[in-house]
């Protein structure tokens, strides 16, 4: 960036060169990443640096729905179909990218590297918490890495643990078990454990354990979209057991003030329920979210829907994944609406 200073008397014009450090982001292609990721390129952005994001070409944000000033460059991985596949479960499809991804996201960082002028450029890389796989190949290219986490501190904990409570016989969780502590993770019970429900136990501790080596061996500190005020204690925790830095950077939504910070998405916004919202009571509607990748099939939603009075239930929307045509869509709208109450809405004054 560069502006020119002028001095009166003697019309000599000067240019001043005014240099600004790159940030370079990279998320795995699920929403409920790339936003959380892209509201924090607009704010590092907002606040003077240059921002590149790498990404996927599958779910691939649109640059035109975000400011010009940030810089998109796809990756161009090949990904297998089980990446991809709504019918594979989300532990296939993480372990799928982190393999697909490690070579193209090497080679476009030091493509990047090579054009910017070298590591004196990028000042660091910050990269989704679950890739460990860009968390290794930025530290074998030299270049500073954050790892971002877009879930709570207490949920990082929660996946850092699981191999010593499977060592402890806590996982596979078992029925007889659900009400009792967690040791080292006080208050939780082992009903509140993460959980995949019929992937392999081992494949799972695996992908645990790649993620807490390459956090402790290639980052510099771990960027947790969360509030001091909220997760202190936890939060003082994971910097004690990695020593690391865990910066709450968070909720990214609200620090950012643009018009747009609810447009970060993958998708347009579906409005088609809010005239139904309209129409009934304050806080008289409960909001389920089944999440963005749900595994349905129209029996289980079926099944599901038959806990509730037929009058109760309404679908507000989907997420825009492909799905089976027989499968009615999940609930994963994000609303804001005085219809609706919820825990989350009063730590954010009001707002999701």
């Amino acid at each position: 960036m560069a502006g020119r200073e002028q001095h009166g008397d003697g019309g000599v014009h000067r240019r001043r060169v005014v240099h600004r450090r790159r940030v370079v982001l990279f998320s795995l292609p699920f929403h409920g990443h790339l936003n959380p990721m892209l509201k924090l390129a607009a704010l590092l952005r907002a606040r003077g640096l240059a921002v590149t994001v790498l990404h996927t070409c599958f779910n691939a944000p649109d640059p035109a729905r975000h400011h010009p000033e940030l810089a998109f460059v796809p990756i161009h991985e090949t990904l297998p179909g089980e990446a991809t596949s709504p019918d594979s479960d989300i532990l296939r499809k993480l372990l799928a990218l982190n393999a697909a991804c490690e070579a193209p996201f090497r080679a476009a960082l030091a493509s990047l590297l090579l054009r910017s002028g070298g590591r004196q450029d990028v000042a660091c890389a910050v990269v989704d918490g679950q890739c460990y796989a860009a968390m290794r190949a930025a530290g074998e290219l030299g270049v500073p890495a954050l790892a971002l986490r877009t879930d709570s501190a207490a949920a990082f904990r929660n996946m850092l643990a699981w191999p010593r409570l499977r060592d402890a016989g806590y996982v596979p969780i078992k029925e007889e078990q659900l009400d009792e502590l967690v040791p080292g993770l006080e208050p939780l019970r082992v009903r509140d454990l993460i959980r995949v429900d019929g992937c392999d136990a081992d494949q799972h501790c695996r992908f645990v354990a790649s993620v807490a080596d390459a956090v402790r061996a290639a980052v510099s500190g771990i960027v947790i979209n969360t509030l001091e005020a909220v997760e202190a204690p936890e939060l003082a925790k994971i910097r004690r057991e990695l020593s690391l830095p865990a910066l709450a950077v968070g909720p990214l939504h609200l620090l950012l003030r643009a018009p747009a910070a609810a447009e970060q998405s993958l998708h347009e916004p579906d409005r088609g329920c809010l005239p139904w919202l309209d129409a009934r009571p304050p806080r008289s509607v409960l909001y389920v979210s089944l999440g963005s990748w749900p595994a349905s099939t129209a029996a289980r939603s079926r099944r599901w829907r038959g806990g509730w009075p037929a009058a109760a239930c309404r679908s507000c929307g989907s997420s825009g994944r492909a799905r089976s045509a027989a499968a009615p869509p999940p609930t994963a709208t994000r609303l804001r609406h005085c219809r609706m109450g919820s825990r989350r809405r009063q730590g954010t004054g009001g707002r999701l």
